[in-house]
C-alpha cells in the first residue's frame, strides 16, 4: 500500500482505467493510500500527486542526486556523504 500526498489540499483524486474510475478521498492527515502500486505510480508520474515521505516534498523538487550514496540535495554537496559528487535533475 502507497501513502500519497495529493496536490494543493484536493479534495479526491480520480483515477480511470479498465475497471472504471477508482476515487481516492484524503484522511484527516491529509494523505490518501492507494493499495495499486501501477495506480501509485501513474498518480504520481501525472503531477496529481506525490509520495509521502518523511522528507515531504522538498525531495520531489529540482536539485541534485548523489552518485556516491543517492540522497537528494538541493546543493551540489552531498550532506548524507560530505561528497560533491553530484548530478542535476
Amino acid at each position: 500500500m502507497a501513502k500519497l500526498i495529493p496536490l494543493d489540499g484536493a479534495n479526491k483524486v480520480e483515477y480511470q482505467d479498465t475497471k472504471g474510475v477508482r476515487t481516492y478521498h484524503p484522511r484527516r492527515d491529509g494523505s490518501i493510500e492507494v493499495g495499486n502500486r501501477t495506480v501509485a505510480d501513474a498518480l504520481v508520474k501525472e503531477g496529481l500527486a506525490f509520495r509521502g515521505s518523511a522528507t515531504g516534498p522538498v525531495a520531489h523538487l529540482p536539485g541534485f542526486v548523489c552518485n556516491g550514496c543517492g540522497r537528494r540535495n538541493y546543493f551540489k554537496h552531498c550532506g548524507g556523504c560530505d561528497s560533491n559528487d553530484s548530478t542535476k535533475e
